[in-house]
């Protein structure tokens, strides 16, 4: 098979399997809730205000409106059925909703793709990379975010391009134009999501660190790297953020959010000791609820549910979410009442309810996340043959600094932190081919690390 042919292949089967999948195994859904509320936003979208509205102004991130925006304003019928869906969603024609979510099926496809180009540049094993990218087709649960109108498409393809350049530069000599698509990648994702802001407020002063101390670049070389980096990040994000500062003195992404995100997690930080240990069974995948209504009463896991009226969830998003709106005007002296009077005040605890959120978000695809978390360690012990044990834990840190942001500031729910399916995936991949493949075995002992 020729090298060209080796790589369109895997494309292929994305676009042809993904798509075909998804229509099968969810078809199209009609907003609801969230999805509603973007449809709101690409209506309100304006680069250029005329009307500023200063004080409680909410500044969200331009990408997945202006992707809505793009297709209603050259398809009268999906505006027609935009516009239902936002006043009432009765009656309205699901399947004019056709252009956006062929576009998000599509954008999905080469996301999984890129899967697997950057686990194939971690790892240099085209079959392991492969069957990883198999993997995520079959089982990884990705297809439900093809047709649902939410960002997680459009931020989900980003982050991929993202881990697809940084796999890259993370085992071999990349240039600088590698250094500045992992930069524009991870740009699209901040402006889809903001919270990818943080991811690269990190990634900033981790980059020259394993460039020098697992690379062995040069200080100088590792610096400009990183430079071209920021550079490429600022090209894309400050337009906007100069546009936000201009009209609404905000120099950020998006404002308005933090408070209303951040009341949901705080209200978390009333769990008893005894709810705490039992959330970490309560919320194991699938079967969490189950096992720990066999084995403890109902009132150490009640407010733990979703749905329960008086569970920390719908108590955040109205008594207590009320109370701190009642207390300050503001988007910042909301935040401040937050983070001063509930986190600051008790860090300790706000710290160990995260770790429990972590948990609660980390299941992405029910069992697949839990297989992936099981095969971690061995899956690590037969890859460090052919990967460095050092460049393995650098693969992890965006998926983990994530997950652990997720859980620090928000309900952590499994849709957050859906990339990590790359993540389990790898590992997954690793026991099952070493298991069943004697030829690899014998590649991995005799391979070099970080090719």
């Amino acid at each position: 098979m020729s090298a060209k042919l080796k790589f369109l292949l895997p494309l292929l089967l994305c676009l042809i399997i993904f798509p075909a999948h998804t229509m099968i195994k969810t078809g199209f859904q009609a907003p609801v809730y969230d999805a509603r509320g973007y449809i709101h936003q690409s209506e309100e979208l304006n680069i250029f205000p005329k009307e500023i509205e200063a004080g409680n102004t909410i500044i969200f991130p331009p990408f997945y409106p202006g992707f809505l925006k793009f297709f209603s304003s050259n398809n009268s019928d999906l505006k027609e059925a935009l516009n239902c869906y936002k006043l009432d969603g009765n009656n309205c024609n699901i399947k004019e909703l056709w252009p956006v979510y062929t576009a998000q099926m599509l954008m999905l496809a080469v996301g999984i793709y890129l899967i697997f180009l950057g686990l194939y540049f971690l790892t240099g094993q085209y079959g392991l990379s492969l069957f990883a990218m198999i993997l995520v087709l079959g089982f990884g649960k990705l297809n439900v975010y093809g047709t649902w109108l939410i960002t997680e498409a459009m931020v989900f393809t980003f982050f991929f391009a993202f881990m697809a350049a940084y796999c890259y530069i993370l085992t071999r000599d990349a240039k600088i134009w590698h250094y500045m698509l992992m930069g524009v990648a991870i740009a699209g994702a901040a402006l889809t999501r903001p919270s990818y802001m943080y991811l690269i407020y990190a990634l900033v002063p981790f980059l020259p660190f394993y460039m020098v101390a697992v690379r062995k670049l040069r200080p100088r070389d590792a610096i400009k790297n990183t430079a071209a980096f920021i550079l490429s990040i600022c090209i894309i994000i400050g337009p906007w953020i100069l546009r936000n500062y201009y009209y609404y003195d905000f120099a950020s992404v998006s404002v308005g959010y933090g408070s209303y995100i951040l009341s949901e997690r705080v209200a978390y930080n009333e769990m008893t000791w005894t709810e705490w240990a039992v959330s970490f069974i309560y919320w194991l995948p699938d079967f969490g609820d189950k096992l720990a209504s066999a084995l403890f009463s109902e009132e150490f896991y009640q407010r733990l549910n979703f749905e329960s009226p008086t569970g920390f969830y719908l108590i955040g998003n109205t008594e207590f979410r009320n109370e701190i709106y009642s207390l300050a005007s503001t988007e910042a002296e909301r935040r401040a009442i937050l983070l001063n009077d509930y986190i600051f005040q008790d860090l300790f605890k706000h710290i160990m309810v995260t770790f429990t959120m972590v948990c609660r978000g980390m299941w992405t695809g029910k069992y697949f996340g839990l297989v992936g978390f099981v095969f971690l360690v061995p899956g690590i012990l037969i890859l460090r043959h052919r990967v460095r044990v050092a460049t393995l834990c650098a693969f992890a840190v965006p998926f983990y600094f994530m997950l652990g942001l997720n859980a620090f500031v928000s309900v952590s729910i499994p849709r957050y932190n859906m990339p990590m399916q790359m993540f389990y995936a790898l590992f997954i991949a690793a026991v099952f081919y070493y298991a069943v493949s004697k030829k690899w075995r014998q590649s991995l002992t005799s391979g070099t690390q970080d090719h």
